[in-house]
C-alpha cells in the first residue's frame, strides 16, 4: 500500500491554481486555529471517494483489551492555544506521509513530528532515548526485547475545515492511547510484502521478518518476532542478538500507526482530515507539489514545552528557487542537498553568517557509528537567527525542539 500522488478532482485542481497565485504574491501560507468547544462530527474531504464503513475493527492480539475506535471521534474540540510563531521552511521534496514509506529525508522530517517511535535520538549525541517506550529489557541472550509504553499518549483527530483537534474515542467512549497493538500493526505492515516498505530490510533482525517480507511459504505476519504482551507493553524476538535493537525501533519503519484509518481509507489514510496521529505536531494541509503544513497538537505529552504553532513547509524542486525564497525571508531553514549548493552559498557573503555546518561523521562515537546507517544523516544548511535549536546529527528534525524569536523576524514575514 505505497503512498502515491493523489488523483486530482476538480476541486483541488482549483486550490492549486489558487495557490499558486498565493505562492507568487506573498510566498507562504498560514494554518490557522478556531477556538471552539463543541461537538465535533468530521466532515470528510470530497476528493477521496473512498465510503467510510459502518463499523471499523482493528485486529489486535486476543491478549490485549485494546477498545476499538471509531473513525468519527466524539472528543469536545478545544482551542489550539496561540503560540509565539510560524516557522517556514523547505522540505526538499514531495515527503511521503506514511511512516512504512518514509525513507527520505523529507518524507522522515515529516513522520517524526506527527508520530512517535519508541525510542528516539539525542539531536546532539545521537545517543538512543526513550520516547514512547519509558523503559526496555532484554534477555540475558540478547535474543528477547522488551518495551514498556508510556500510557498516556493519545491518538489525535484534526479538522482542517474546522481547525479543531480532538483527541479518537472508541466505542465506549474511552480516549483511545497508543497501545502495544498499534506498535506491532505498524511492525508487520512495514514487513507486508504487498506495503513494500523501503524499512522492510531495516527490520530483518526481527525474527521471521525477511522470510515473511520475501514471500516464504507457510509464513504469515502473524510468524514475525513482534507481540503484544499486554495493552503497552510490547515483546520483539530477533533472529540474532544486535545490541543497538533500540536504535532500529527508532525508524518509523517501528512507529504504531492507526489500523482502522489505514483499513478505512486505504492509501488515502494520510490525507488531511483523514490521518489520525500522535506526535507533537499534527497535519493541517497538504498540497502535492507545493506544500505541507503542520499544527502543533494540543494534547500532546510535552504540548507546554513546544513553542512554534505552525510549520509551513514550502515543496521545493529547484535549489535557485529555494535559495531565492531563503534570501527573501520566505524561508528560515534551508538544507544544502549537494557540496556543490554548499560552496555556492559559502562564496555568498551575505549568507556566510547563517551557514551551519554539519556534523563531521568522523565525530561518531563507536556505539552511534554502528547504526549511523539506518538514519539519514544531517546535512549543511541555512539557518536565520531567530530560529533556535539543536539541529540533530542524525535522524529527523526535532521542530517540536525547537523556537522562534519573534522579535528578530522582519515584519514581512
Amino acid at each position: 500500500m505505497i503512498m502515491k500522488r493523489q488523483h486530482w478532482t476538480a476541486t483541488l485542481l482549483v486550490a492549486l491554481v489558487v495557490f499558486s497565485m498565493v505562492l507568487s504574491g506573498c510566498g507562504k501560507s498560514k494554518a490557522t486555529a478556531t477556538v471552539a468547544l463543541t461537538k465535533v462530527v468530521v466532515k470528510l474531504p470530497t476528493s477521496v471517494p473512498t465510503k467510510a464503513p459502518t463499523k471499523v475493527v482493528v485486529k489486535t492480539p486476543t491478549s490485549v483489551p485494546t477498545p476499538v475506535p471509531t473513525k468519527v471521534p466524539t472528543a469536545m474540540a478545544v482551542p489550539i492555544p496561540a503560540m509565539p510563531g510560524t516557522l517556514n521552511l523547505d522540505w526538499e521534496g514531495e515527503p511521503r506521509v506514511d511512516p512504512s514509506l518514509a525513507s527520505d529525508p523529507a518524507s522522515v522530517n515529516v513522520v517524526t513530528n506527527l508520530f512517535m517511535s519508541l525510542t528516539r535520538l539525542n539531536p546532539k549525541s545521537g545517543n538512543v532515548t526513550p520516547y514512547l517506550a519509558q523503559k526496555w529489557e532484554v534477555s540475558k541472550d540478547a535474543l528477547t526485547w522488551t518495551f514498556y509504553l508510556r500510557k498516556d499518549v493519545k491518538w489525535v483527530h484534526f479538522d482542517p475545515k474546522t481547525g479543531k483537534a480532538e483527541v479518537v474515542k472508541d466505542y465506549s467512549g474511552k480516549e483511545r492511547a497508543v497501545t502495544a497493538g498499534d506498535v506491532v500493526y505498524g511492525v508487520q505492515r512495514s514487513i507486508d510484502p504487498l506495503t513494500k516498505s523501503p524499512y522492510a530490510a531495516d527490520l530483518y533482525v526481527i525474527k521471521n521478518a525477511k522470510a515473511v517480507n520475501k514471500g516464504k511459504k507457510g509464513l504469515t505476519l502473524n510468524d514475525v518476532g513482534v507481540k503484544a504482551v499486554d495493552t503497552f507493553t510490547v515483546q520483539f524476538t530477533l533472529e540474532k542478538p544486535v545490541p543497538y535493537f533500540p536504535a532500529i525501533v527508532g525508524l518509523p519503519g517501528a512507529m504504531p500507526q492507526p489500523q482502522w484509518a489505514v483499513d478505512a481509507w486505504s492509501n488515502n489514510w494520510t490525507a488531511p482530515g483523514l490521518i489520525e496521529t500522535n506526535g507533537p505536531y499534527m497535519l493541517s494541509k497538504w498540497v502535492h507539489g507545493f506544500e505541507l503544513d503542520m499544527i502543533k497538537n494540543p494534547y500532546w505529552i510535552h504540548v507546554n514545552a513546544v513553542q512554534i504553532k505552525d510549520v509551513h513547509g514550502a515543496i521545493i524542486n529547484t535549489p535557485d528557487t529555494a535559495l531565492a525564497m531563503y534570501k527573501g525571508n520566505q524561508l528560515d531553514l534551508l538544507s544544502l542537498l549537494s557540496s556543490s549548493e554548499t560552496a555556492r552559498v559559502k562564496a555568498m557573503t551575505d549568507l556566510a553568517k547563517t551557514y551551519r555546518e554539519a556534523p563531521s561523521k568522523g565525530s561518531l562515537s563507536k556505539e552511534v557509528a554502528a547504526y549511523a546507517s539506518l538514519y539519514p544523516y544531517a546535512h549543511d544548511m541555512l539557518v536565520k537567527s531567530w530560529v533556535k535549536g539543536t539541529f540533530p546529527l542524525l535522524g529527523g528534525y526535532n521542530i517540536f525542539e525547537w523556537t522562534v524569536n519573534i522579535s528578530k523576524k522582519p515584519a514581512s514575514d
